[in-house]
């Protein structure tokens, strides 16, 4: 879980410029990109990642809020 934040507030830092306060918020703008790095580290762990549930049970509700 701890590289996948790392990943987001990579990508957030890199893509800051593109956040666009029209299209929502920043929280959720941060919150998608952790959960496209979520699944994109999914789809490279062969056994799965049990230690990023909480993780994702956090981006759904912040999503969902």
């Amino acid at each position: 879980a701890e590289d996948v934040l790392q990943e987001t507030f990579m990508q957030v830092w890199k893509r800051a410029n593109q956040f666009s306060r029209t299209r929502g918020s920043a929280l959720t703008w941060i919150a998608l990109i952790a959960r496209s790095r979520a699944l994109d580290r999914r789809g490279q762990d062969q056994v799965g990642f049990p230690s990023l549930s909480p993780f994702f049970v956090f981006v759904k509700i912040i999503c969902i809020s």
